[in-house]
């Protein structure tokens, strides 16, 4: 069996960036008029990056088709039957790093107070008048959540694997020292909006074609990152490469890293114990998932794929599959048993693909409350 090699290949927006969904811009006859950017892009989006990437390592060496099929796999993803990505076993999901540091979305773990200051949502159980938290609680009661306001909802915050939280969007205090604010703030993105008027290809105004459009900048101490595990080793050069619906530029670059680094971040251990699990990815999973479960805060996201075939172009007549619905990252999972739960995030079953580009990750905890 070849050894893996692992690296993280890390990208920068040059300027401002945008990725769509869904329903960005409206669905059949309902149109979006404001059009906001998620904060990041699809993982079919990523894996298909990382495909062109290595691809586009021998510039100007044109490659038969059995080379490519070698190197990237004869098809993009596909959610129902095992594939053979070529040299790549598998990508994790998108993360944020600063230099050494890693950062992960964390949507469900913290909330704020009426003050608009964080605290973390405290999970307990009440039962004939007793409130029981930790490991010790009983499950057979009424759930709730402590430092919990409905109207003010969950914060959104990246946490590190050393338990930094660091704010996930810029928010100025005074909008009119905004430039001045943006210097000093320790988040990882700050929006930037424009408008803007759809015209037809012979420059006339199409009907309902105004929009109002956010993007998000970058800020400079941080980078969008990718852990990739390849069957060889290769090296993988720095590049440009446009990325996302407005097709803005990313500086990438690559590192080696150790295969332990990569169990660390992204292979938890499983036992049969009592916890929590955090989704660090979107995730594919079966309806009956909250059997598993003792409670669960969790959000779903809408998912769709191209699919394309790798010929001469790389892509040749592509297409969309169905609609999916995915269970959102930083979606938490309350659970008497950790390894069982965790089986139907990885099961060979039906999350064998999604695995490999990098959905159904999640770390876990085993306690219930920090």
């Amino acid at each position: 069996m070849t050894k893996s090699k692992f690296y993280i290949i890390k990208l920068h927006p040059t300027n401002n960036f945008f990725f769509g969904g869904e329903n960005t811009f409206g669905e059949q006859n309902v149109v979006n008029y404001f059009v906001h950017s998620n904060l990041f892009p699809q993982q079919t989006g990523v894996f298909g990056l990382i495909r062109y990437l290595l691809l586009n390592q021998d510039k100007g060496i044109k490659l038969s088709q059995h080379e490519i099929k070698d190197l990237i796999g004869e098809k993009s993803f596909r959610h129902d039957a095992k594939q053979d990505f070529g040299k790549i076993k598998g990508i994790s999901p998108l993360f944020i790093s600063k230099e050494t540091n890693y950062y992960f979305l964390s949507n469900s773990e913290f909330a704020f107070d009426k003050d608009y200051n964080s605290k973390p949502v405290i999970f307990e159980f009440e039962k004939e008048g007793k409130t029981y938290t930790g490991n010790k609680m009983i499950t057979e009661g009424i759930p709730k959540l402590t430092n919990y306001e409905s109207k003010l909802g969950y914060e959104q915050c990246f946490l590190s694997s050393k338990g930094e939280k660091i704010p996930v969007v810029f928010k100025p205090k005074n909008i009119l020292n905004r430039n001045v604010e943006i210097k000093d703030t320790k988040a990882v993105f700050y929006e930037d909006e424009q408008v803007g008027i759809e015209k037809n290809q012979s420059g006339k105004t199409e009907n309902k074609s105004f929009f109002r459009q956010t993007l998000y900048k970058m800020n400079k101490l941080y980078d969008f990152a990718v852990a990739v595990e390849l069957n060889d080793e290769m090296e993988l050069q720095n590049d440009l490469l446009n990325f996302g619906g407005e097709q803005s530029l990313f500086e990438i670059k690559s590192e080696p890293i150790s295969g332990e680094l990569f169990k660390t971040l992204f292979e938890p251990v499983l036992d049969d114990k009592p916890g929590r699990l955090i989704l660090l990815s979107d995730a594919y999973v079966e309806n009956d998932i909250y059997k598993d479960c003792i409670f669960a805060i969790t959000d779903t996201v809408d998912f769709r794929y191209i699919k394309s075939f790798a010929k001469g172009n790389y892509s040749d007549n592509p297409g969309k599959s169905g609609k999916f619905n995915l269970l959102k990252r930083g979606s938490v999972f309350y659970t008497k048993n950790i390894a069982k739960l965790a089986n139907q995030f990885t099961n060979e079953t039906n999350q064998s693909n999604f695995r490999t580009i990098g959905y159904n990750y999640f770390r876990v905890k085993y306690t219930f409350n920090d």
